[in-house]
């Protein structure tokens, strides 16, 4: 299984903001009017977990990941090549 796969079984969608430099899981969160987003950024090989607001995006909060979750996440990186 992919780690798009993983993140879709999740409820996750994925949305590319630029082709190979940046692109965000998402996905509404348990809180009304946020969604939760996990970050991968191909230029620094970085990722990031938060909760933003639907509304302006402005209101920001780290989130927690689950195991499900975090397996995902290094399935992606592996994918990506950057664990090299």
């Amino acid at each position: 299984m992919s780690a798009k796969q993983i993140f879709n079984k999740l409820g996750y969608r994925k949305i590319v903001v630029k082709e190979d430099v940046l692109f965000v899981y998402e996905r509404p969160s348990d809180i009304e009017g946020y969604v939760e987003c996990i970050y991968f950024d191909g230029i620094l090989r970085q990722f990031m977990a938060n909760e933003v607001s639907e509304e302006d995006g402005d209101d920001i909060s780290s989130k927690y990941l689950t195991l499900e979750e975090l397996e995902a996440i290094n399935l992606q990186i592996a994918e990506l090549g950057w664990s090299d």
